[in-house]
């Protein structure tokens, strides 16, 4: 499900619960306002509703409400501020879904001039061979252009469910130059977010801890809360063992370390949440204003290599005179 019709979803749910709304009364409501994945999602929560579920199971129900959701839905459902929980999530889709609309009205000119360029490039099989030549080079230069975009789409969705299950494949993402860095700041803004609502709701620290790398997202930080749940069960304190993963950055270890000697554990995950969260915001904004010049470079580069291959061509018979 796309980021801003979560968002919408789960503040339409929320501002229903705090209305008064009882949660089965609520979805059904939005069930009547929705349609595709959004309704298909509220009719499963819905229906575990129905079967004697508990709030909290049925909103994790939906695979489209997985990991980070399903995570802060339940420890809001157990502190009784599943309100809150669903305003965070909210909050949490809706500053995704605008730095992706960003990119794509960035990237929308690029775009346009890829397109333009392969029509003027067409042009000369339109006067010299006719209209047929000229469709047939059309279609089969954005049928390539195409095949190429929905191929890489493709395999980096591939990537990164490989990501989601295996922690070398997860790492190999991280080490990429500016996407690794802002996979991680998402990922740990989500950790911190979700660590936050578990230890609001009174979960134990195991629970809490391996859940909330869970939510994170991708199978490294899935396997480094695993281990830091041995370590702690061993006596260690939560900084050492998030420490000894080697996978949370020190700034995270730091707020574990300083918040529990202070009692300030929940303000301080609270405020690096929000930290990392505009940090990756930031990042993407620093894409987005180089991305179009990169790829009007490219463009540019092309054509003039075009240029002077059909110059080059044109002048070649003469050569010989």
């Amino acid at each position: 499900m796309h980021s801003r019709d979560k968002a919408r979803l789960f503040h339409e749910l929320g501002q229903l619960l705090r209305a008064g709304f009882p949660l089965p009364r609520a979805l059904e409501k939005l069930i009547g306002l929705t349609r595709g994945e959004a309704r298909a999602a509220l009719t499963e929560s819905a229906e575990v509703l129905k079967n004697g579920g508990t709030s909290a199971e049925a909103l994790a129900a939906p695979g489209a409400f997985a990991g980070l959701d399903s995570a802060i839905f339940a420890a809001g459902d157990k502190s009784g501020q599943l309100e809150r929980g669903l305003a965070l999530a909210a909050d949490y889709h809706q500053t995704v879904a605008n730095a992706r609309s960003r990119i794509m009205v960035k990237i929308a000119y690029p775009v346009f001039i890829i397109h333009f360029s392969i029509l003027a490039f067409a042009m000369p099989k339109f006067a010299t061979e006719g209209m047929d030549a000229f469709l047939w080079t059309l279609a089969a230069n954005y049928g390539i252009l195409w095949a190429c975009v929905i191929g890489i789409w493709l395999v980096w969705r591939f990537i990164q469910s490989l990501a989601e299950r295996q922690a070398a494949m997860d790492h190999l993402l991280s080490a990429i130059p500016l996407l690794g860095g802002l996979r991680r700041k998402f990922a740990l803004s989500r950790f911190c977010l979700a660590y936050d609502m578990q230890l609001e709701a009174g979960i134990n620290v195991f629970s809490a801890l391996e859940h909330s790398a869970a939510a994170a997202g991708g199978a490294a930080f899935a396997a480094a809360g695993r281990r830091a749940v041995h370590a702690v069960r061993a006596g260690e304190p939560i900084s050492a063992a998030l420490a000894g993963t080697g996978v949370f950055p020190e700034s995270v270890v730091r707020v574990f370390d300083i918040g529990e000697n202070t009692g300030q554990l929940d303000a301080e995950l609270q405020r690096v949440a929000t930290d990392y969260r505009n940090s990756a915001v930031q990042r993407i904004e620093l894409v987005v204003e180089w991305l179009p010049r990169v790829a009007l470079i490219v463009i540019g580069a092309f054509i003039a290599y075009r240029v002077v291959e059909y110059y080059t061509a044109l002048f070649q018979p003469l050569r010989g005179l």
